[in-house]
């Protein structure tokens, strides 16, 4: 998946925030099954990264817990942004260490 490429490539949160709202534009009309309170229609920052990440995740695990069917496009969704919000927590945590190791 191209998108993942962008997001793994990714070396600040500005082209995390990028790639995840290129991957929402050009999946629109795949991802408007999705509830928009779970996926918004584009994220500003990488706090809404974030909840989003854990909203698809909250959103696939009522469903599974209902056995309802969950579908392509939520686990598809749920991948891609769940691999930006880590990503965004991989490069804090390296700056945090970059901030401590200059204190």
């Amino acid at each position: 998946m191209a998108f993942l490429v962008k997001i793994n490539a990714a070396a600040t949160v500005d082209e995390i925030i990028a790639a995840v709202n290129d991957y929402l534009n050009v999946w629109r009309e795949v991802l408007r099954r999705i509830p928009e309170d779970c996926l918004p229609s584009k994220v500003a920052d990488a706090e809404s990264v974030l909840r989003a990440a854990s909203a698809l995740e909250e959103h696939r695990r009522q469903l599974v817990d209902s056995n309802l069917s969950v579908g392509h496009e939520l686990n598809m969704a749920t991948e891609f942004v769940t691999a930006a919000a880590n990503k965004i927590r991989r490069l804090a945590g390296t700056q945090a260490r970059v901030d401590r190791s200059e204190a």
